[in-house]
Parts: C-alpha cells; sequence; structure tokens
C-alpha cells in the first residue's frame, strides 16, 4: 500500500510540475484551490465515493470514484487545499474502498 501512495505522489509531483501534464478533468476543474473538506463535499456532491487515501509527509493523496461517469481521480492536498486533480486509470479504483 505504501509503495502504490509513493508511487501515486511521485507521479503527482511530476504532474503538477509540467502545466502541460496539470489540466484537470473539465468535471473538477474548478476545484483546484479550494479548502481540502469543501472539495471533498463537492466530490461527494457530484457523485464520488472516496475510494482510498494516503498521505506522506507534506501532503495527502485520495482517490475518487464515480461510478455513473466510470472515471477515476487522484486529488493532491498540500497546505489544506486541493493543489492538483488529474484523470486517473480507472484501475486504481478497483475493487472495494478501503
Amino acid at each position: 500500500m505504501r509503495s502504490i501512495i509513493r508511487n501515486a505522489a511521485v507521479y503527482l509531483m511530476f504532474v503538477t510540475s509540467n502545466a502541460a501534464w496539470a489540466a484537470p478533468p473539465d468535471a473538477v476543474a474548478d476545484l483546484v484551490g479550494v479548502k481540502g473538506r469543501d472539495g471533498e463535499s463537492e466530490l461527494l456532491t457530484r457523485g464520488y465515493i472516496l475510494h482510498h487515501a494516503g498521505e506522506s509527509t507534506d501532503a495527502k493523496m485520495t482517490v475518487w470514484w464515480n461510478v455513473a461517469t466510470k472515471s477515476c481521480l487522484e486529488v493532491l492536498t498540500r497546505d489544506g487545499r486541493y493543489a492538483a486533480i488529474v484523470a486517473a486509470p480507472p484501475k486504481q479504483c478497483e475493487g472495494e474502498p478501503r
């Protein structure tokens, strides 16, 4: 589990450091920069469920699944705000939420 979180965190750091790759999906682009608790509430309102989460020393990574749209998201929260949101491969959201 730790290696998955570490790999996802490295991936998100790469994505957020490269502006060409950092564009979030249109459906959630407005959530980048919001407070974590507000973003979480809004994702739930939009039909996402929290699939799993992990933390590093300076950030939290959460993975969200939307059953209706079959979309999987990775959200990086840093300093209490959504720093990045990227589309994740559906495989990231396979299995039971944990």
